[in-house]
């Protein structure tokens, strides 16, 4: 999947969300919490991630985007990914301030886990360690 089809997910994944709850979802740190609910819901129905792959896909996008545009991340090219260019799983790999995230995974086991894999906390250590590899980088300079 290339950038422009993940950000279009990431777009779909916010007019789905407003039409299910009516609140729509503005790209911002603070918004993660609004999808981490929604994961935690499926989680307390037992929903397997793999019965929801579209909004797998969607919701996996959409905190990729935020992390991309609040932190400065960028998305890995679609032949360096890290993935099996044949496969048909999406999970997609980001690069934040040198780091390697994969949001789909972490969607995936934010539904199967719950709360001990949430998002927020996902969002909040990636901002620490991005925040203190820029740091770093600085120094250097």
């Amino acid at each position: 999947m290339h950038v422009d089809q993940i950000i279009e997910q990431a777009q779909e994944f916010v007019a789905y969300h407003h039409a299910d709850t009516d609140v729509t979802l503005d790209y911002s740190a603070a918004s993660i919490a609004l999808v981490d609910a929604m994961l935690d819901d499926l989680h307390h129905r037992q929903v397997d991630p793999a019965d929801v792959g579209d909004l797998v896909v969607g919701a996996a996008s959409y905190v990729g985007e935020v992390i991309r545009r609040t932190l400065g991340g960028t998305w890995a090219a679609a032949d360096d990914d890290g993935a099996d260019s044949g496969a048909a799983i999406f999970n997609p790999r980001m690069i934040v301030a040198g780091s390697s995230l994969w949001p789909a995974s972490k969607v995936c086991k934010r539904i199967l886990d719950g709360a001990n894999d949430s998002l927020v906390l996902y969002y909040e250590t990636t901002a620490t360690i991005a925040a203190a590899m820029r740091a770093i980088a600085q120094e250097q300079e």
